[in-house]
């Protein structure tokens, strides 16, 4: 199950980014403290790709920043490094134990620790972490004009999204500005 809804959540970001136009994509936002929609999607895709690297080393590892500038500044890449995060995840055929390694101490002294946590945690963590930032994203597409290039449900967490059908609410049916 959470493999399919970081799928889902990876194709949501794709269809915005294969549709929205590339200055915008990289516009820093004021509001966003000068945070462009590239950057929040660059730190949505660099945290999976994070998660996705344990396999292989058995520790993931978030707080080593890579810093892939390109993804925040060529929709193209973006969507490129979706489509490789999608067909790992799918490719994933059990959850695997790992550790979290993390180094919170202040100044230059490095103090890393770790944390025992398995494949599928993390990939709820990187779920948990991309709806943050696609509420970020949603506010930018607001400022810009250009909400309509957001799927239904954008950033809205799939508890919510249950939650909503369950109740049949219209919550989070999407509703028309009024005109001034």
């Amino acid at each position: 199950m959470m493999k399919e809804l970081c799928m889902r959540n990876l194709m949501e970001i794709r269809s915005l980014v294969s549709e929205i136009d590339p200055e915008a994509y990289r516009l820093p936002i004021p509001l966003l403290f000068g945070a462009s929609i590239g950057q929040l999607v660059r730190k949505i895709l660099e945290k999976y790709q994070a998660s996705l690297v344990s396999m292989t080393y058995g520790a993931v590892e978030y707080t080593r920043k890579n810093g892939k500038v390109e993804l925040q500044v060529e929709p193209e890449i973006a969507i490129k490094s979706i489509d490789d995060i999608y067909l790992q995840i799918e490719a994933i055929e059990k959850d695997n134990y790992m550790i979290m390694l993390y180094d919170f101490s202040e100044g230059i002294e490095e103090n890393v620790n770790s944390i025992e946590t398995t494949l599928f945690r993390e990939l709820a963590y990187n779920l948990e972490h991309s709806n943050h930032h696609q509420v970020l994203i949603k506010i930018a597409c607001v400022i810009l004009g250009i909400e309509d290039l957001l799927p239904e449900n954008f950033g809205v967490d799939p508890t919510i999204v249950n939650h909503d059908l369950k109740q049949n609410d219209n919550f989070l049916k999407p509703k028309k500005h009024a005109e001034k």
